[in-house]
């Protein structure tokens, strides 16, 4: 008997945005995933060139290339809770349009940022970005008035995780991770944990710019350097 085939199944997982050197964001811990009930039929995918087209007397000179634009996505979850006693789609769309707001831990920090959302499907390419807006349409109601059938249309723009780089002469690195400092975390600690060499730490003390790198507060989110780029500036 041949073996049954597994699909895999598309989900969109809310990432809590963590404040990195340079204003910029990395993702942190998950907030929420949302697994889609039913596979999307397709999704789209678009990219977006720049041109600078000026007035020329000479219609043979081309124009002047200035770059892309981010990706952007667009997708429709299909949410359906019909086979549920007292299913209700109502708090799987209140967490897609919440991830269009900033979320409560990014307010309270005084950075403002929504979460960043990584949209996977099996083996495909996941694609990081974060949420521009949710369309939705409920069309099924219980007698009460809960909607337990809604289709979402959303709009991603992609979003690059990785911190600008730095200077040149203070050494480039780039990071995806976050690490949670927790009662008895070293750098030290953290780095042989990571990287299986403690002696690494200084490359998280520097994409993390810390005054003190003996001294970490119980709570704080530091960022984690690629092995490759650890072991380049440690």
């Amino acid at each position: 008997m041949a073996p049954t085939t597994k699909f895999a199944k598309a989900r969109l997982d809310l990432r809590e945005p963590v404040a990195a050197p340079k204003k910029h964001f990395v993702p942190g811990a998950s907030v929420k995933v949302l697994e889609f009930d039913f596979n999307p039929k397709d999704y789209s995918m678009s990219l977006q060139g720049g041109w600078n087209f000026k007035p020329q007397k000479n219609s043979l000179e081309p124009p002047e290339f200035t770059g892309t634009q981010p990706r952007s996505l667009e997708v429709e979850m299909f949410l359906d809770a019909t086979d549920q006693a007292d299913g209700d789609v109502s708090a799987s769309v209140a967490t897609l349009l919440s991830a269009v707001r900033p979320t409560d831990k990014s307010k309270s920090s005084k950075t403002p940022f929504p979460p960043i959302v990584v949209f996977s499907w099996g083996a495909a390419a996941p694609f990081v970005g974060v949420i521009k807006q949710v369309s939705t349409s409920f069309t099924l109601f219980r007698p009460s008035g809960q909607p337990v059938r809604a289709t979402c249309k959303i709009s991603m723009q992609e979003y690059d995780p990785s911190p600008p780089k730095q200077n040149p002469t203070s050494g480039a690195l780039g990071s995806n991770r976050a690490h949670t400092v927790t009662l008895g975390d070293s750098l030290a600690s953290i780095a042989h944990a990571e990287y299986g060499s403690p002696s690494l730490w200084r490359a998280i003390a520097a994409v993390n710019e810390l005054e003190d790198p003996f001294n970490l507060r119980v709570g704080i989110e530091l960022l984690i350097p690629a092995p490759a780029d650890a072991e380049a500036n440690s």
